[in-house]
């Protein structure tokens, strides 16, 4: 699991002692995690969008985490692979199952009657005097921009029939297009090299991590480098406190990790404890930001741990815009009202159909009290919404083998 390795990565490795010759080693793990949790944040809320769920306490996308880890003869030295990888819903999947224009684009049947619907896809039918009769064709006129932005492009032929999911990306043809929520999205790959040594003082260790999203989904964050230095002290190497840097900001950690021998022999059986807090200072917001709490049973090679994060505040969790208006307009609300979007009540032709009978009625209200032509009235977006979960938990269940 990501958080183990770097408090063994982070948290001092046994350095050799001055009277034994130095040499190399090969650690090799293979962790099956119940979900993907770092840092205080859920790595997979799409999962629970798949399943028509809230986002709860334990999304519960099953992950594969391998790790290798390299010592050469240097004492203290050490690089280190790690990667996640989803078992489940890795596919993206049609969620909304409402004819579309585009992968998230506007649901043409609930905006048939519209009056502020796209204007390029209003089609009124013609009476035999060829004036408009009243009735309008939005799937008609969607078919008919399209295959003009086609002629206009010289690929007339290259689209000839009705894309249901993404054949035919860009031209705007009316189809079930699947929304982007495969967990495959997310695969990670960690490279960390890092160094520890000991003084009277403590034990310190530095290194740089950079984390890696190999996928096509993520090009414009294929990377983030980050920088980190940690201290024990001498008295107490369980006690650790460590920073790390990166553009998006700097993240402190204070973490008290024991490892409790249960029998004498030191290769036996042994419970490991985490906790863990951490304070985080980000642009333009900073605060105490999340604690972990872990334990862990290893015997033989095999390990199982349970862990658990709780969030102390949700402005660093919210992802939605960042915005100042008092209400949700496109697509959006503040990342620091605390909430997200409510799967459960997301998707579906029902939940379309309510969700867009209730945008427009407050949009009609909004127009009589503000005015029609108010940019919130005009750009109000219903969307169900819910609390963030406040903890989250997760389990863990791997093997670590030395060569």
């Amino acid at each position: 699991m990501k958080h183990s390795f770097r408090m063994v990565v982070v948290l001092f490795p046994a350095l050799l002692m001055a009277q034994e010759e130095p040499s190399s080693s090969i650690t090799i793990d293979n962790t099956f995690a119940s979900g993907y949790v770092w840092r205080g944040a859920d790595q997979y809320p799409e999962y629970a969008r798949q399943k028509g769920k809230k986002q709860g306490a334990h999304t519960g996308a099953l992950s594969y985490q391998p790790s290798i880890t390299f010592k050469p003869p240097t004492s203290g030295l050490s690089f280190n692979i790690w990667g996640n990888f989803a078992m489940q819903g890795r596919e993206d999947r049609d969620m909304d199952k409402v004819l579309q224009t585009s992968p998230g684009g506007a649901d043409i049947w609930a905006s048939r009657y519209s009056t502020d619907f796209d204007a390029s896809f209003r089609h009124y039918d013609r009476d035999s005097a060829g004036n408009p009769n009243g009735t309008m064709d939005l799937y008609d006129a969607a078919i008919h921009a399209a295959r003009q932005r086609v002629d206009g492009s010289g690929l007339a032929g290259a689209c000839t029939s009705l894309s249901a999911n993404g054949d035919c990306p860009g031209l705007g043809l009316p189809g079930l297009y699947k929304e982007p929520v495969g967990t495959k999205r997310k695969d990670e790959i960690d490279l960390t090299l890092s160094y520890a040594f000991e003084t009277k003082q403590g034990n310190y260790s530095f290194g740089m991590i950079r984390y890696m999203h190999p996928g096509p989904f993520n090009q414009e964050n294929f990377y983030l480098d980050e920088l980190f230095v940690s201290y024990a002290p001498a008295a107490l190497t369980d006690l650790s406190i460590t920073a790390f840097a990166a553009n998006s900001g700097w993240l402190y950690t204070l973490a008290y990790a024991p490892s409790i021998a249960l029998s004498g022999d030191d290769d036996g059986p042994s419970l490991g404890l985490k906790v863990a807090t951490s304070y985080r200072a980000t642009t333009r917001r900073q605060g105490h930001s999340h604690s972990d709490v872990g334990l862990t049973f290893s015997s033989s090679g095999f390990t199982a741990g349970a862990y658990a994060t709780q969030r102390h505040g949700c402005q660093f969790f919210d992802g939605d815009l960042n915005t100042d208006l008092p209400l949700h307009v496109e697509g959006g609300s503040s990342n620091r009202d605390c909430m997200v979007q409510d799967f459960s009540q997301t998707d579906g032709l029902l939940n379309s159909w309510k969700t867009n009978v209730i945008q427009s009625e407050i949009r009609k209200g909004l127009g009589s009290a503000l005015g029609e032509g108010n940019f919130i009235a005009k750009n109000y977006t219903y969307t169900p919404r819910q609390k963030l979960p406040p903890v989250l938990y997760w389990f863990t269940l791997g093997y670590t083998a030395e060569i």
